[in-house]
């Protein structure tokens, strides 16, 4: 491989990377004001965290309003997403495509969380309302087939991204699996002092890594789907660096320390 082709096959990996980190750190903090926003729609007083909100709530009735709205919020903001019609350059449409998607499966990972984790956001409104145990068991399942809907969405979409006289596998798989793992593990880096302690705070870095687990499906319906390559040209995401380092500087100093509202 020539030192052309290895900088056309990284930019696409570093785009797709940073463009991911970035629409999971906003997703995140727009997830918990969510919370914080219907927290104060019942006359709380909640402190918003980067990756939780300690919204005051006293009743059961309130204890589920607030943690509805996160997951409700994130399925509601990811399908209007991705039902935007494709714009921008090569950057901001994987960006688009991973907010929309990491919204969406932030609600489907909830759902499947929820029977077995009390303390997230489903768990919460299962407990709180005196959900009998089927309807945890039904939440499951419908977290389930929507991460594998994602999945399907996710393939069909970076398909269309990718150049069709080179080898697709490959190609997916930077724009897909590698910038998952990357743009995850870049997230965590910068909010490695921000999550909290003890079984919440592994929860909220598991939480970050796995939102992207739809992918896991891509290998599953890549041959499945005839969708015709764009062989898009990536440049050096230098813009969407910046970005990135602003929303991280901006959690660390609004959020780190917990917002009242």
């Amino acid at each position: 491989m020539t030192s052309v082709d290895q900088r056309q096959g990284l930019r696409p990996l570093v785009s797709s990377t940073v463009a991911f980190a970035l629409a999971l750190m906003v997703m995140i903090t727009l997830h918990e004001l969510a919370h914080a926003v219907a927290a104060l729609a019942l006359g709380l007083s909640p402190v918003l965290g980067p990756f939780s909100v300690d919204t005051g709530g006293v009743t059961a009735a309130q204890n589920a309003t607030t943690a509805a709205a996160g997951p409700l919020f994130s399925l509601v903001s990811g399908l209007i997403l991705l039902a935007l019609p494709r714009f921008g350059t090569p950057f901001v449409r994987v960006f688009v495509l991973w907010f929309g998607l990491v919204s969406f499966q932030e609600f489907s990972g909830y759902l499947i969380t929820g029977l077995f984790v009390p303390d997230g956001d489903v768990g919460t409104v299962l407990s709180a309302t005196g959900a009998p145990f089927w309807v945890g068991v039904l939440a499951f399942v419908v977290g389930v087939l929507g991460t594998a809907w994602a999945g399907r969405a996710a393939t069909a979409r970076l398909l269309a991204l990718v150049d069709p006289a080179s080898v697709v596998g490959d190609q997916l798989r930077r724009l897909g699996l590698f910038a998952w793992l990357l743009g995850s593990a870049l997230a965590l880096v910068l909010s490695a002092a921000q999550f909290g302690s003890g079984g919440n705070g592994l929860f909220e870095m598991l939480g970050t890594v796995t939102v992207g687990l739809f992918l896991c499906f891509v290998r599953v319906f890549m041959r499945r789907l005839d969708v015709p390559g764009e062989a898009l040209r990536f440049g050096w995401p230098w813009v969407g660096i910046g970005f990135l380092l602003v929303v991280a500087v901006l959690r660390q100093i609004l959020l780190a320390g917990g917002l009242a509202l």
